[in-house]
């Protein structure tokens, strides 16, 4: 059956591989639908450069050479997920559901970010990433700056104490550089383990007792420090005064002035100090140091 342009009809008509070179038009905006739900097309064929306009320019969907952009709008997938074989560009897109991009990259110039802060995560417990690439000076900033890890020319801590449930192994120098003009090494460094913390403070113990005028001529903070017990010749004490420490204390001295006569061993302490004796070799008796002798000593806290 055929019909004139401007001609209409009632009813349902059956047109077998109509041609058409006009538009084909509802009756009036939102006047009907293309197919329905029963009755379905099988495909939609539009040429190079082809638009599905809503609403009038609210939203299209514009096709370019390999690429479908779309315009006025956003694409909101809900909880579903993106599927690709291909590269994935974007500018800005928002995803509430997943992006599975199989064995694909995702490639961009601008930051992948969540929706909100604190509000998505990279993987999950049961399915995590294999690896992470950072560039040199590549950050990881946890809560806006509170603790960093800076990749260059090694690992480098900021605002943060480093911790570990487990073995930590360090196979290189640990070193601080923070506000000094040159490496300091084991300056200050604290490691914890579990429930034992193990601590080098990078501050430098006093004394007191000893001798007279006793010092402390070298000093690494309390990994490792010299005494020179002072003059007088009379005391077999003296008290190290150190940081606060959890529990306590442990000392090591030796006195590299007369190693063969004397042993100076820890014999009491606080969480802020450690008190050592020195004996003779010989009788195992308490016995005063010799004026000026030279204490080679290291502190460590539990």
């Amino acid at each position: 059956m055929g019909w004139s342009s401007g001609a209409g009809w009632v009813g349902v008509r059956l047109l077998t591989s109509p041609v058409i070179s006009g538009n084909v038009l509802p009756a009036s905006n939102d006047g009907g639908a293309i197919g329905s739900a029963t009755l379905s097309f099988s495909d939609l064929f539009l040429a190079s450069g082809g638009v599905i306009n809503w609403n009038n320019g609210d939203v299209t969907l514009t096709h370019s050479l390999n690429t479908l952009t779309v315009g006025g709008g956003t694409l909101a997938l809900g909880s579903n997920a993106i599927t690709s074989s291909g590269t994935l560009s974007a500018g800005a897109t928002t995803l509430s559901g997943a992006l599975a991009m199989g064995a694909n990259a995702i490639t961009g110039t601008a930051a992948i970010t969540p929706s909100a802060n604190d509000g998505g995560a990279l993987g999950s417990a049961t399915l995590g990433y294999s690896d992470l690439f950072l560039a040199t000076g590549g950050v990881i900033n946890a809560g806006n700056g509170n603790a960093t890890i800076t990749l260059l020319n090694g690992i480098q801590f900021g605002n943060a104490a480093l911790s570990s449930i487990g073995d930590l192994s360090v196979g290189g120098v640990v070193a601080e550089t923070s506000g000094m003009a040159a490496q300091r090494v084991l300056a200050s460094i604290s490691i914890s383990l579990g429930a034992t913390i193990l601590t080098d403070s990078a501050t430098a113990p006093t004394v007191s007792g000893f001798g007279t005028s006793p010092s402390v001529p070298n000093a690494n903070g309390t990994a490792a420090f010299t005494i020179n017990v002072g003059t007088g010749g009379t005391a077999s004490t003296g008290t190290i005064n150190l940081p606060t420490a959890a529990t306590g204390w442990v000392v090591q001295c030796q006195d590299v002035t007369n190693p063969a006569s004397f042993i100076t061993s820890q014999t009491g302490g606080t969480t802020t100090t450690a008190t050592v004796t020195n004996y003779d070799r010989a009788t195992g008796l308490a016995i005063a140091w010799t004026a000026s002798d030279v204490l080679r000593c290291s502190a460590r806290a539990y």
